[in-house]
């Protein structure tokens, strides 16, 4: 008797618990605040933004710009730890976009990062992931990001002219690309977990040319990986690449690094955005 009542009381207690969890249930489905049609490539572009605490249109404040690749992928991720991050003022008031390519879809937007984010084209890589679309698109995502996304962005937020660029994989190629491309788009670059094997480190060769065209810069720049990243030379790769900047005595270079330990390239991305925050716009404590 006395176990048929608690088995009574314990299917009450969950049904009530059950029931009032779909009553609370809130789906919580992420809708991108603009689309920008590309007059360049015919694409839309999907931006998710997240604001600081405090903004308003009513006031003459201008904020910093932190623009982030695979917006909604990674939108939860920056948001959630940019609401942490401001609850003890660790850093900057800064507005971040996240910019997405048909990211409802997984096949579209792996073809879509795979044509913009990477420098030149590979036919041996376009076979080996079986993508639709050609590699070999970043120059024309460049564009698309001077002339079409940051102009659009600028019209209808208050913005500043510092600007941050923050991709990981091969967004972090691309990021990377950028820099030694067109450094003084961005002053703040996040390279994280970057793909700078492409095309036989293209990439790490282009910086080697950087230092004659820029001998003095206001750029800040960190980079990270996982110390158990499976890819090949991933972690040799990105030191190469910032020990190359900083033996290069840029004037107002400021370049810092992180391997972290026991993460792989997907477990080390939560860390890698926390990180790259503080880093690019972390608040000094007095």
């Amino acid at each position: 008797m006395k176990n048929t009542v608690l088995a009574s009381i314990v299917f009450l207690a969950f049904s009530l618990n059950t029931a009032g969890q779909k009553e609370a249930f809130v789906d919580h489905k992420l809708v991108p605040d603009h689309s920008v049609e590309s007059k360049i490539n015919k694409r839309s572009y999907e931006l998710y933004v997240s604001l600081p605490k405090g903004y308003s249109a009513k006031d003459s404040l201008l904020y910093p710009v932190l623009y982030y690749l695979d917006g909604a992928l990674l939108y939860y991720t920056f948001h959630g730890t940019r609401i942490v991050l401001d609850l003890d003022r660790e850093i900057e008031k800064v507005i971040i976009v996240g910019i997405g390519s048909s990211e409802t879809e997984i096949r579209t937007w792996f073809d879509n990062r795979h044509t913009d984010y990477s420098p030149s084209y590979s036919k041996e890589t376009d076979l080996k992931y079986n993508t639709k679309t050609k590699s070999g698109g970043a120059s024309k995502f460049l564009a698309i990001l001077k002339n079409e996304i940051i102009p659009f962005v600028d019209a209808h937020y208050k913005s500043n002219d510092n600007r941050g660029l923050v991709g990981s994989s091969l967004g972090g190629l691309f990021t990377a690309y950028c820099l030694v491309k067109e450094p003084k788009l961005f002053n703040r670059y996040g390279i994280n977990s970057p793909a700078l094997w492409w095309q036989d480190k293209e990439v790490l060769k282009m910086e080697k040319s950087f230092p004659k065209q820029n001998s003095k810069l206001n750029i800040k720049v960190f980079a990270s990986v996982g110390a158990l990243d499976p890819a090949v030379d991933m972690e040799k790769n990105m030191i190469a690449f910032c020990n190359s900047l900083k033996s290069s005595n840029y004037k107002g270079l400021e370049v810092s690094s992180k391997v972290f330990d026991g993460e792989t390239h997907m477990s080390v991305i939560a860390a890698q955005v926390s990180r790259t925050l503080t880093s690019l716009y972390g608040v000094k404590k007095k």
